[in-house]
């Protein structure tokens, strides 16, 4: 997931520092704190910038320690209140504002019954969890035992183990009965919070007891298939995968430096753009990102459509869409194949090279 996901990049050691940090304030060990408190703010506030499914699971365990940690509730208070501003905020810039549609929808079984993922119930969750689920299972019965027997001043106090082992339960619940993205499998991106979470608590409160050999046992079954994965996929292409051409990229750079900062491109929509490369503003950007955002591009991606194939009114497309350059590069002519390059003849060239060609709209666009 760290490989893969571009928002983890930021979200895991940011949430595992987090964590810590909390499990130090709010536990019975008088802990040095790992974070100053504005750092402990900036992280948490910011989480949903780069990370909404993080935040979500961060914002779980606040609100279970919140509840089970009666003396720690001023800290938490003060916590929620400085981020929730700017957290907001960011979800209003991430969710095109406010107007994205609803992630959320009811969906039990996470990818069970999803399409070619269909299996038999017991099969799919030890395919999926392995070992890893009865251990979990065994260790919330023992943590369960142990809290039952411990005397308390509240009704609902627990342990700092017993309370984030109940919020990764919540997290866990809720990945697998909740859809919380277009496609069911990014749920994995809750699940794996829920795990974190588990792990050193089934160290501390399981494992640790049991022989030298049981242990080592039991993280070769834990460990051993994510290991397998990795390196599997790794070695699927030694040479690796083209994201970008370097000189490419650079050509571009060179091109459009004297052009406006604030100027808006029309080119074909995809993540590793040399435009987007450069820091550069596209239309719709990346079509993939915006739909697990529940961004609904359809018909800025068809007004897109037709400027690029140079079809109908293109030039009040482009006016509608607030478009000063077209750039045509190798990823528009793969792409837009059957275009009529209308805007050939029509709009001054800007810029020229061996990646493609810019042309500038804005005469023409002040027409309309």
């Amino acid at each position: 997931m760290f490989v893969t996901q571009r928002g983890l990049l930021y979200a895991i050691p940011a949430g595992l520092l987090l964590l810590w940090q909390w499990r130090s304030r709010y536990g019975p060990e008088d802990r040095k704190q790992l974070l100053p408190v504005w750092a402990e703010y900036i992280f948490y506030a910011t989480m949903p910038l780069f990370h909404v499914h993080t935040f979500i699971a961060l914002s779980i365990v606040l609100l279970v320690l919140f509840l089970t940690r009666p003396a720690s509730r001023a800290p938490f208070l003060k916590l929620v209140s400085a981020a929730v501003l700017p957290a907001v905020f960011f979800v209003w810039l991430t969710t095109d504002h406010m107007r994205a549609g609803s992630i959320l929808e009811w969906h039990f079984g996470w990818t069970q019954n999803v399409g070619d993922l269909k299996m038999e119930f017991f099969l799919f969750w030890l395919f999926n969890f392995g070992a890893f689920l009865p251990l979990a299972i065994a260790l919330v019965w023992t943590v369960a035992q142990q809290e039952s027997a411990r005397p308390r001043s509240g009704k609902l106090e627990l342990t700092i183990d017993a309370a984030y082992l109940a919020a990764a339960v919540v997290i866990f619940l809720l990945a697998i009965c909740v859809k919380t993205a277009p496609w069911e499998w990014d749920n994995i991106k809750l699940l794996i919070w829920a795990y974190f979470i588990t792990l050193p608590i089934l160290w501390r409160r399981l494992l640790l007891r049991w022989p030298v050999t049981a242990r080592a046992g039991t993280c070769l079954i834990l460990f051993f298939s994510g290991f397998v994965s990795l390196i599997g996929g790794l070695a699927v292409n030694r040479s690796g995968y083209e994201f970008a051409n370097r000189s490419e990229v650079d050509f571009v750079a060179a091109a459009v430096r004297r052009l406006p900062v604030e100027a808006r491109f029309a080119g074909f929509p995809t993540y590793n753009h040399p435009l987007l490369l450069n820091g550069r503003k596209m239309v719709c950007g990346y079509g993939g990102h915006l739909w697990t955002q529940g961004i609904n591009s359809t018909d800025v991606d068809s007004k897109l459509r037709n400027l690029m194939l140079g079809q109908g009114d293109w030039k009040k497309a482009a006016c509608e869409l607030r478009v000063r350059y077209l750039f045509w590069g190798k990823l528009e002519k793969a792409n837009y194949a059957d275009s009529t390059r209308a805007w050939e003849k029509q709009l001054p060239l800007v810029a020229q090279g061996s990646w493609g060609s810019i042309y500038d709209l804005g005469a023409e666009i002040k027409l309309y």
